[in-house]
């Protein structure tokens, strides 16, 4: 019991260093000092909103226990801590876009009109003298382009709406913690 006893101290006692850390908004956070604190590494100092529950007692015995509760409330209350949507910014790769293009099958149905117009061509040579050929070819190309140059346009539209959502919820997350700095004022006045 004693060795168990040791180690729940030293537990608490790392995370107490973890957040005074945060709310000193230290570099370096000792996360890695205990398992406790690696466990709840995402809850404390990630992107997410932590509740933390302090027990008090209003017995005699347990006034010292419960003035080191409240102590380490006030320091997990100046911790701050954002939380965010997560979620990833799409990066249009224009070689995926060509590769998505060329496996689109009316392009290859324009792609084996355009051979077999060549082939008709090859044969037909030496009775008919060279001229050039800007059939299905040049206008797969042209539609290749083209839906290439529209693909991008969207992807750049994507991004801005995107920007706009993710500061749209950055703004809405600020006035959420301002308004919660408001209330817990209102609570301790």
């Amino acid at each position: 019991r004693f060795r168990e006893a040791t180690r729940i101290n030293k537990s608490l006692l790392a995370l107490g260093n973890v957040m005074n850390a945060l709310a000193a908004r230290k570099v370096h956070v000792p996360f890695r000092d205990s398992k406790l604190t690696r466990i709840l590494d995402g809850s404390i100092g990630g992107n997410c909103k932590t509740a933390l529950l302090v027990c008090a007692s209003p017995m005699a015995d347990s006034a010292q226990e419960t003035l080191n509760c409240l102590e380490f409330a006030h320091r997990a209350m100046s911790v701050a801590v954002t939380a965010q949507v997560n979620a990833g910014v799409v990066a249009v790769d224009a070689s995926a876009l060509a590769a998505d293009l060329r496996r689109d099958p009316r392009l290859e149905a324009l792609r084996l009109a355009g051979k077999s117009s060549r082939s008709l061509l090859v044969g037909a040579q030496a009775a008919v003298p060279p001229t050039p050929v800007r059939g299905p070819r040049a206008f797969s190309k042209r539609c290749t382009r083209g839906k290439f140059t529209v693909a991008m346009d969207q992807a750049e539209e994507n991004k801005q709406a995107w920007k706009e959502h993710m500061d749209a919820n950055r703004l809405r997350a600020a006035e959420e913690a301002a308004e919660q700095l408001r209330q817990a004022a209102a609570q301790f006045e």
